[in-house]
């Protein structure tokens, strides 16, 4: 009985110990429940743009998106649209574009004290054509990723030390994304982006602890059962 107890007791504290250290705090900085549409139907070159004022829900920081047609163009030409929790981007066959996506925050510590180290975002839906995601955190020189066609995925992770200005995250004022491709007729659906860490694992001495705690409580069933 006494054993047990002791497993338990061990296991508790194992399990405890790893979730503390899978612990986080997110900060979303838009999670796109704030609609806007915006469509650019001139031909190239033209910009347009639309501002959505701060939400105070899903939201931190007046956001703006900027639509750039440097080539092609026309009717319906290209479009960025915020709806069902997505910002939607999509290009007719003979338009090119690069979309910008900007915050500005009265200085907002993304690191919430240093328990964030980056910035997750989402691809909820296959892109069309190659694709580069450019990331810049305070005015800073953008950082950009690249993105082969039909590339999605949910858990997309940018570590703030990869930022020109990333040790600016503590005292955020901006934070731009942009969105550009060398083909025409590039589509792309883009989902929520927050400050937050990557998910740890557990060390190999917190599972071993885990284990043998489960052992003991095994052990000890099997002991009384005699």
């Amino acid at each position: 009985m006494k054993s047990s107890r002791i497993a338990l007791l061990i296991a508790t504290f194992s399990t405890l110990t790893w979730s503390l250290g899978v612990s986080a705090v997110p900060i979303t900085i838009d999670d796109f429940k704030t609609d806007a549409t915006l469509v650019n139907t001139a031909f190239a070159p033209n910009i347009s743009s639309i501002s959505t004022p701060d939400s105070g829900t899903g939201m931190i920081g007046d956001r703006t998106i900027e639509l750039d047609v440097f080539s092609g163009g026309g009717p319906a030409s290209a479009s960025a649209v915020v709806v069902t929790d997505w910002l939607s981007l999509s290009n007719s066959v003979l338009t090119n574009s690069i979309v910008t996506v900007s915050w500005n925050f009265l200085s907002f510590d993304l690191t919430d004290g240093g328990d964030n180290t980056g910035l997750f975002f989402g691809l909820p839906a296959p892109i069309d054509n190659d694709l580069s995601i450019g990331f810049a955190l305070n005015g800073g020189s953008s950082f950009s990723q690249f993105f082969p066609d039909g590339s999605s995925g949910s858990d997309f992770f940018l570590p703030f030390s990869d930022l020109v200005n990333g040790n600016d995250a503590s005292s955020a004022t901006s934070l731009e994304v942009s969105f550009s491709s060398a083909s025409p007729a590039w589509d792309a659906a883009f989902d929520f982006v927050r400050a937050d860490k990557p998910p740890e694992v557990p060390v190999p001495a917190t599972l071993s602890l885990l284990a043998l705690g489960l052992l003991g409580i095994g052990l000890g069933r099997r002991k009384r059962a005699r």
